[in-house]
C-alpha cells in the first residue's frame, strides 16, 4: 500500500520539523525576558493590596520570587525595556475601546 503524500494527510513527513516553527533569535528572548519582567514589577506593585497570609497572596509572593530569579532587574537592557514598555501601552490602547464596550455590554444585560 502506498504511503499518501503530506499533501494529502496534513502532517509533515517523518524527520521534519513544523514548518512555523518560530527560530531562536536574541531579539525575541531578550524581548520576552523584558515582558516577564514587567509582569513581575505588575505583580510586585499589587502584592500589597492583596490580604498577607491569604493564598492568592502566598501564590503571588511565589511567582514573583521565583520569576525574579529568572528575568532580574539588574541584567536590564534599557533600549528592550522601553521598546517592552511601548509595546504594552499600545496594546492597552488597542484593547481599551473593546474593554469600555464589553462593560457598558455587561452592566446593560444586568440591568
Amino acid at each position: 500500500m502506498p504511503i499518501p503524500s503530506p499533501a494529502v494527510t496534513g502532517t509533515p513527513p517523518m524527520g521534519s520539523s513544523p514548518m512555523g516553527m518560530k527560530l531562536a533569535q536574541p531579539g525575541n528572548a531578550a524581548a520576552a525576558v523584558a515582558g516577564v519582567r514587567q509582569a513581575v514589577e505588575l505583580l510586585q506593585s499589587q502584592l500589597q493590596n492583596i490580604p498577607v497570609g491569604s493564598e492568592l497572596h502566598k501564590a503571588v509572593l511565589e511567582s514573583v520570587t521565583k520569576l525574579a530569579k529568572h528575568a532580574a532587574s539588574a541584567d536590564a537592557s534599557p533600549g528592550v525595556q522601553q521598546t517592552a514598555g511601548r509595546n504594552l501601552m499600545q496594546s492597552q490602547q488597542q484593547e481599551a475601546p473593546y474593554a469600555a464596550l464589553m462593560q457598558a455590554l455587561g452592566q446593560q444585560k444586568a440591568a
